[in-house]
């Protein structure tokens, strides 16, 4: 699919929908002036308002999409990246629709944590109903799916107010991955593409697991949940684990004392 950024660079969040929306496709960035069956992102600053227009051409019809948010939210660099991927998504989103695309059961969302952003909602709203309402309206979830984050997010919320002080969760990346899921914003690579990565990989994870026994025991934290996550953790065989006996490592230091969840 031919991609063209007019006026930014954010080709993460344009890559993000595309993939989600047509995950069949792989982005093109031609020079020169936009022609063919396309996507155009247009970024545009106003007095008031930052606001991302999308066209999408198709067999020589033109579908347009547009989204918007008060300047005044940019409050820093952050705030503003995170806001004008937010509208490119929402504007590709809405042009995608017009132009017959059906619309998923997630709506606009991209990646695989819906969980966050309703817990964001729910601390600001402080009513899981008024958060539910909001989630669809602003990300075009569909009730069902968004009444399953809701119900995810709230026992989320509740395991959390269980941890201790000075209780903890690690969290182990393996970033290799068979495939590409469409949907994925993590990063990540091919294991076909990165085979020999993996014992460097293996080698440095060892010195991390070293260094986060040396942190918790100085601070007094105790693990009770390690999970282990990626990309794809089975890309990691059980050979090449037992030959660095990860699990024997933590158990010396003192990192599996406390575990309740692996």
């Amino acid at each position: 699919m031919k991609l063209y950024l007019i006026g930014h660079d954010y080709k993460y969040a344009a890559e993000q929908m595309m993939l989600s929306l047509y995950p069949a496709e792989r982005p093109e960035y031609p020079e020169g002036k936009p022609e063919g069956d396309r996507v155009e992102l247009s970024l545009r600053k106003g007095k008031k308002f930052i606001t991302c227009v999308c066209r999408i051409a198709k067999d020589g019809k033109m579908f347009v999409g547009r989204s918007a948010f008060n300047a005044e939210l940019a409050a820093d660099d952050l705030s503003r990246d995170r806001l004008c991927s937010r509208i490119i998504k929402n504007a590709f989103y809405r042009a995608a629709l017009r132009s017959g695309h059906s619309r998923p059961a997630w709506g606009s969302l991209t990646g695989v944590r819906p969980g966050k952003l309703f817990c964001a909602m729910l601390d600001e709203t402080g009513e899981p109903d008024t958060a539910t309402r909001r989630f669809i309206t602003e990300y075009d979830v569909s009730p069902e799916r968004a009444k399953l984050c809701r119900d995810t997010s709230l026992v989320t919320r509740s395991v959390a107010g269980s941890l201790g002080d000075k209780d903890i969760c690690l969290y182990v990346g393996i970033p290799f991955c068979p495939t590409r899921c469409s949907y994925c914003s993590f990063v990540s690579q091919s294991v076909q593409k990165s085979m020999k990565l993996i014992p460097p990989f293996l080698d440095a994870l060892m010195l991390e697991i070293d260094a986060a026994a040396k942190a918790v025991n100085e601070l007094g934290l105790h693990i009770i949940s390690i999970y282990m996550g990626g990309g794809t953790p089975t890309t990691i065989s059980a050979e090449q684990l037992d030959s660095h006996d990860a699990l024997g490592r933590a158990a010396r230091q003192a990192l599996l004392e406390d575990i309740r969840q692996l």
